[in-house]
């Protein structure tokens, strides 16, 4: 019995052996038909309630990557339950389920579609109908539960529903279509497995995403769980082109699509989705890394902008309905871009609040960044006058709204920021020089800029510190404002505000860049317009200078400046000046005012100036004078090439040696002087007031000039002269001068003219006398031409020391004691004949006469050399009778006259040194027609 069996046994091997090796036989020569086996397939593939199959035909395959048997099916065509055709599967191949065939069922336990076309349409109630190779559609994949639910049986179904373990489709093309968005996606070459996991079910894909021409390699890994209902993707993709997956969005799509193509650049990256059982996302989880390439937002105008590399993490949320921004991050190479923040509110009206971090920009880039609208009149400024230089570090703030969570939709409800600079150049007006070198921090804010400058140059000038704030003035005429410190050369400083548009200081003050030397240190501050023409002066300029060491090699009337320090203020339309140098040599306080236009300017003098700056300025002719004197001088430009001029000279000081004892003074003695002068450009054109009070001596007086200052036209002053500790009436003296045909004509009274000789201290002593000096001054002329007749009538000469020693060699001994002592010779009149040229004297004639004495005189006196030449005639009357004369009757009647007085004649010639001339005395041998001159002279009337 065992034997038997044995055999039995042996037998069915051997004939399985040999059937084997029959069928492998048989299958290496093809696939087998099994027409049997067609209508099982058929019911195997169907399910109730899902699509209907039907198969032409069947046949046995032999797989020679899984070596296993396998059956497939040819020209698939399913059926939706309604009976609509769904489609036609070219070739399917089935693992069958050992299982079900040891209970005698044929069923797939595995499903392989090959070259097969998936239409996907998404309707507007969430379902999905599919359609196969060309095929119709169907709606019996309405859900993931669906599929899992139909593919691979529902929970609790019977074991023969959930034989089926795996469908695969490979080399699939998938079409996904969205009627009421007006969109299709395409994949191409996919290889797709489906495998029931517990309750749901795992997918992975592989393929290739079509965006126009462009195929974007993906994987896909999603898996679908019943509780909580759910799906979760993890997809991941290479060298996607952002731009033209927008370019692809129909009109209609969501505008966030469309922003990606500007985008210009491939991107790797890997999004994990959580799906609900309506395939509508919950969570979404980016990661993004690509370039490099160009982005172009339309915000953001100008030219594309350049990235090295794209990195990205980003979360979106529907239950917290927000957009987490973990890191955008952009390098361009030569800067960086990084973004964190979020926006909330996926859907309709939604807030963002961003943090934006920059790195290492170039500022002639930084207009790209830039969107037009935002501070636009700053951001103007600055794309039009800062050149170089990098931004090497910003921090933003960016807070607004959204619409849909769009990028381009953004409003801005805030915008802050600060960012650190270096290397900028800044023209903060176009024809000027520009600052250089710029470094610094600044902070901005949708409202406008404020720039806090830590260093640079200006031309020469050392930029210390500034701040530049704006817009402010919104409207017609907004302006940045500035306030900075600079320092450096004066002369440079100058120099830049000469430049269009000028400041017109130089104009101003009446000095030239060129001429100054001396260090400055000044706050400046400018309202720099944003809009239209730049007008130095409608900038508002002000500013706060100090000067150091200071000079001025040329200052009005050819006079230096050295030794200065001053403070100079500038605001509005003048600057003013104060402090303290020497000019000439002379220590000076000064303090000036000026308009810019040139107008009305101030300047106030004080310093106290002994005799050798006084001949520092031109003035080496006054009175030799011990000490110093406190002068206050003031001047004003009233108008345009108009000014005054008013001295104030205190005297107290100073101790004051003249010949004229009426102007010595002691040290201590109170004096006073005041000139008031009137200007005509630099010229001197009136003299408005001139006062002295010195003692007992005062002066009073004013003047006009030709209009260059050349030539005294009027003079109006008077004196009264009184010689310290000196009995007697002080002289007085009225000088005029008047306008005549040729010359102006000039006249000098007095009433008491010894008065005024002892005053003037003249080498004579006088006693009264009415003196009228009247002649023609030529002021324009060198040495002040003057001439003129002297006229002076009843005086008494008390002492005359030269006229004395003649009349003494003339053996006149009572004329001699006369001219000596207190009872003088008394005189009618004094008649000369003067003229003045360059402080040189000549007497043309003079004639004195009186009852006792007669004098003629001509010649020279040069005051400025201290010498005279005299020559002249002396005649005593009532002398004496001349006995020879009378012993002749005719001789002696010509002589003598009728009456028989005598008649003597005296020349004389005086010459030398005013203080010890030579003197020397004859008799005259005068002709008789010289004797009648005498005559006449002796009677007070005119020679002939």
């Amino acid at each position: 019995m065992k034997r038997t069996a044995v055999r039995f046994i042996a037998g069915v091997l051997t004939a399985s052996a040999a059937l084997g090796g029959l069928l492998a036989w048989r299958l290496a020569r093809g696939p087998i038909d099994m027409p049997l086996l067609t209508s099982y397939v058929a019911r195997a593939l169907s399910s109730e309630g899902g699509p209907t199959v039907r198969v032409r035909s069947t046949e046995l395959i032999w797989d020679r990557h899984e070596d296993e048997l396998r059956l497939r099916a040819r020209d698939v065509a399913m059926s939706s339950p309604t009976g609509a055709p769904v489609g036609l599967v070219p070739s399917l191949t089935l693992g069958l389920s050992l299982r079900a065939l040891l209970r005698g069922v044929i069923a797939p336990a595995e499903v392989v579609a090959q070259g097969v076309r998936l239409r996907l349409v998404l309707r507007p109630d969430g379902t999905v109908d599919l359609g196969l190779g060309e095929g119709g559609e169907g709606t019996f994949l309405s859900s993931p539960r669906t599929m899992a639910d139909r593919l691979f049986g529902a929970p609790g179904a019977a074991p023969s529903a959930a034989w089926l373990r795996s469908v695969a489709l490979d080399d699939v093309r998938i079409d996904l279509v969205d009627p009421t968005e007006g969109s299709s996606w395409q994949a191409r070459d996919v290889d797709l497995v489906l495998r029931p996991a517990g309750t749901g079910l795992d997918a992975k894909l592989t393929g290739r995403l079509a965006f126009g021409p462009t195929l974007v390699p993906i994987r896909i890994e999603a898996a679908y769980r019943r509780d909580p209902e759910r799906i979760e993707v993890a997809l991941a993709f290479r060298r996607l082109d952002p731009s033209a997956v927008g370019s692809s969005m129909p009109p209609g799509s969501p505008a966030v699509l469309r922003f990606l193509s500007g985008l210009r650049f491939p991107i790797d990256g890997r999004i994990a989705l959580t799906l609900d059982a309506a395939l509508e996302p919950l969570r979404a989880r980016l990661k993004l890394v690509g370039g490099p390439g160009t982005v172009r937002v339309a915000a953001v105008p100008g030219q594309a902008l350049a990235i090295a590399r794209l990195r990205a993490a980003l979360t979106v949320d529907r239950d917290e309905d927000r957009i987490g921004l973990q890191l955008v991050s952009l390098d361009m190479g030569r800067g960086a871009v990084r973004v964190r923040g979020e926006v909330r509110g996926l859907h309709g009206l939604g807030s963002v609040d961003l943090a934006v971090s920059v790195t290492d920009v170039p500022v002639d880039e930084v207009s790209r960044y830039w969107p037009e609208e935002v501070a636009a009149d700053a951001r103007r400024w600055v794309v039009g006058n800062v050149r170089g230089g990098h931004v090497h570090s910003a921090t933003i703030r960016v807070a607004g709204t959204v619409d849909d969570a769009v990028p381009t939709s953004l409003r801005l409800g805030t915008l802050t920021g600060s960012f650190l600079y270096d290397g900028l150049t800044v023209r903060y007006l176009p024809t000027m020089s520009p600052a250089t070198g710029i470094a610094g921090t600044g902070t901005f804010s949708e409202r406008g800029l404020s720039l806090r400058v830590a260093r640079g140059t200006v031309g020469r000038l050392e930029l210390v510190h500034a701040t530049v704030r704006g817009p402010s003035g919104q409207g017609g005429r907004p302006t940045m404002a500035f306030d900075g410190s600079v320092r450096g050369a004066l002369a440079e400083a100058m120099t830049l505000l000469e430049q269009e548009p000028s400041l017109a200081l130089s104009r101003a003050i009446g000095v030239a860049p060129r001429d100054v030397a001396g260090t400055l240190t000044a706050r400046v501050a400018l309202a720099i317009p944003l809009r239209g023409a730049t007008d130095l002066r409608a900038m508002r300029p002000t500013a706060s200078a100090t000067l150091r060491d200071l000079s001025v090699a040329r200052l009005p009337r050819g006079w230096t400046l050295t030794d200065g320090d001053f403070t100079v203020e500038l605001g509005g339309n003048a600057v003013a000046a104060n402090g303290r140098g020497r000019v000439q040599g002379v220590a000076l306080t000064l303090a000036g005012k000026g308009d810019l236009d040139g107008g009305r300017r101030t300047l106030e003098v004080r310093g106290d100036v002994g005799a050798a700056g006084f001949a520092a300025f031109g003035l080496d002719r006054l009175p030799r004078f011990d000490g110093e004197v406190a002068v206050q001088a003031q001047y004003a430009a009233t108008r345009p090439g108009a000014a005054k001029l008013r001295f104030g000279l205190d005297l107290a000081r100073i101790a004051i040696d003249s010949s004229a004892p009426a102007l010595r003074k002691r040290a201590g003695a109170p004096g006073t002087a005041r000139i008031d002068l009137g200007l005509s450009g630099d010229a001197v054109s009136t003299v408005d007031h001139l006062e002295l009070d010195m003692g007992g001596t005062r002066m009073t007086g004013s003047a006009t000039l030709s209009e260059r200052g050349t030539r005294w036209q009027t003079i109006d002053a008077r004196a009264v002269l009184a010689a310290p500790g000196v009995a007697g009436p002080p002289g007085r003296v009225t000088v005029k001068l008047g306008p005549e045909r040729s010359h102006p004509r000039l006249t000098v009274t007095s009433d008491d003219a010894g008065a005024l000789d002892g005053a003037l201290g003249a080498n004579f002593d006088m006693v009264g006398g009415r003196l009228l000096f009247a002649g023609n001054l030529d002021s324009a002329a060198p040495g002040w031409p003057i001439d003129g007749h002297l006229d002076v009538r009843s005086f008494t000469l008390t002492r005359a020391p030269i006229l004395a020693r003649v009349a003494s060699l003339a053996s006149l001994s009572g004329i001699a004691s006369g001219l000596s002592g207190s009872q003088g010779i008394a005189f009618d009149r004094l008649s000369a004949e003067l003229a003045h040229r360059g402080g040189v004297i000549t007497i043309k004639s003079a004639r004195a006469s009186g009852a006792s004495l007669g004098i003629s005189v001509r010649g020279v006196v040069d005051g400025a050399a201290g010498t005279l030449a005299l020559e002249g005639s002396l005649v005593p009357a009532y002398y004496g009778l001349n006995e020879a004369a009378n012993r002749v009757p005719l001789v002696g009647r010509v002589f003598t006259g009728t009456r028989g007085e005598g008649i003597h004649v005296f020349d004389f010639e005086v010459r030398g040194a005013i203080a010890g001339p030579q003197v020397s005395v004859r008799p005259s041998s005068a002709a008789p027609g010289v004797i009648r001159d005498v005559l006449r002279l002796l009677q007070g009337r005119p020679a002939r």
